[in-house]
Parts: C-alpha cells; structure tokens; sequence
C-alpha cells in the first residue's frame, strides 16, 4: 500500500522509489530539497507504517525517516575514495627515498586527503566540484599538491595519471 496519502501533497514530489530489501529499507527521491525536508518533517512527526503482503500475511512496519548525503557530499566522496585507493600502495609501503611516512586521512568537507604523521598533516590532493550542469552532474576537478606527493614518492608524471585516472572516472559515474 502506498504512504503517499499519508504524506499530503509530496507524493507529487518523488521521482523515484528504490529499495533494497523492502522489508527493510525504502528509498524516496524527491524532485527538490524543500519537498524532501517536508516529507521528513511528516514522517518524523507522524507515526506512519508501511503496509506489505506476504503471501497472505499482511506485515506492518514502522516507517523512520532520515536525510541522506547531498549529492556534492556523494561526488566528493567517491573521489576521495579513489584517491584513497591509488595512494594507498605507496603510502603502506612508502618507497626508500619518501621522506614522510604516515596514514591517509580525508576530509570530505574540504574535499582533501592527506598523510599524517606523529607531528602533522600533509595535503595531496584536493577535490573541487565546479558548478552544476544542467543535466544535474558537476565536473570534477583534482588538484594535486606536487610537493607533498614528491614526499611521499610519487612524482609529478603518477600524480597527473592519478589526477586524469581519477577524474575521467567519476566522468564516467
């Protein structure tokens, strides 16, 4: 049975309805910002159940609502993810002439990673989102920070491959 009644007015709103496991979880993508944060405010307000039929047996659930992760959040994140995952060979096993050894770190709300050592933190990279498309996308740029690279042993010509790698897939998601 659909909630939508439940919710005036923003079952106009979603534009799409996804699940995982719906006995579990039910995703709800709306057109804009201001029609999600009302469908929340409802559900939290509300006690709204999701109604579903097994066979003959009907399975009520509560329904809870949260917000997710803005889209840019999104982006920035699988970047840094990426960028985790070129980086992190050479920082577990740091070449012989690295003159900084340490653990990655991101912080996806500067949209940086970096290697931090006992003393202190060194920017690698950093990830900028232009503005947004009109088809909803935004373009990525990776900057890398050349020196801090060349500390760790990786040199000008493998950050650029990490940088063109890096961006042409997200180009891709």
């Amino acid at each position: 049975e659909s909630v939508y009644p439940v919710l005036p007015q923003m079952g106009a709103g979603v534009k799409k309805v996804g699940a995982r496991d719906l006995s579990r979880s039910v995703s709800l993508l709306f057109a804009t910002v201001d029609e999600a944060t009302a469908a929340l405010d409802a559900i939290r307000v509300k006690e709204l159940v999701f109604n579903q039929r097994i066979g003959g047996a009907l399975r009520v659930s509560e329904i809870r609502g949260r917000s997710d992760r803005t889209l840019e959040v999104r982006i920035r994140g699988r970047v840094l993810g990426a960028l985790w995952r070129a980086l992190a060979p050479t920082v577990d096993k740091p070449p012989a002439d690295a003159m900084v050894r340490g653990k990655l770190g991101t912080n996806g709300g500067t949209g940086t990673i970096f290697i931090k050592t006992d003393e202190e933190a060194f920017e690698l990279f950093q990830v900028r989102l232009g503005t947004k498309r009109q088809d909803g996308s935004y373009p990525v740029d990776v900057v890398p920070v050349l020196e801090s690279l060349a500390n760790i042993g990786v040199d000008a010509a493998t950050a650029g491959s990490i940088t063109k790698e890096v961006e042409q897939g997200e180009a891709t998601t």
